[in-house]
């Protein structure tokens, strides 16, 4: 079964509130990002990810729709990066997670992709173009589902 980028942008966004730790989190919203750039490079939805970070990012930066956030997705690949190679000397504080939540926020929207949030401040909202807002400090995103995302 071949599932579309779409989606899977989508699972891994709403699946990184239930994430075990602030820096699996982190990666689970950068690769939220990966599938919704991924949704709007391949068009067919089903195509596979054939591009190596540094590829996507260069298409990211020409491609006419998602230049407007090409600095948002390499910010965010830095703290994935970071998250998921230099933790032990780099934790991520909760601001870090806020500000990967809000530059996920702005891929998807990018990308046409809206998805559900729980913030612990105003309940249930969706992230459509234009909502920008983490969760409020000292709660993250509540979800049913705190398997690791699907990348």
């Amino acid at each position: 079964m071949s599932l579309s980028h779409e989606y899977l942008a989508k699972k891994n966004f709403e699946q990184s509130a239930g994430a075990c730790t602030p820096e699996w989190r982190v990666t689970m919203l950068f690769y939220a990002a990966v599938h919704a750039v991924s949704h709007v490079l391949f068009p067919s939805s089903h195509a596979p990810m054939t591009f190596k970070h540094k590829e996507r990012g260069q298409k990211i930066f020409v491609h006419p729709k998602l230049r407007a956030v090409d600095s948002d997705y390499r910010e965010l690949y830095g703290l994935s990066v970071t998250s998921r190679y230099m933790a032990a000397n780099h934790p991520m504080s909760l601001a870090k997670v806020n500000r990967a939540f809000t530059l996920a926020v702005r891929v998807l929207s990018i990308a046409g992709i809206s998805t559900s949030v729980a913030t612990p401040a105003s309940g249930a909202r969706t992230a459509d173009a234009g909502a920008g807002s983490a969760p409020a400090a000292g709660g993250a995103a509540s979800s049913d589902a705190g398997q690791a995302g699907t990348s």
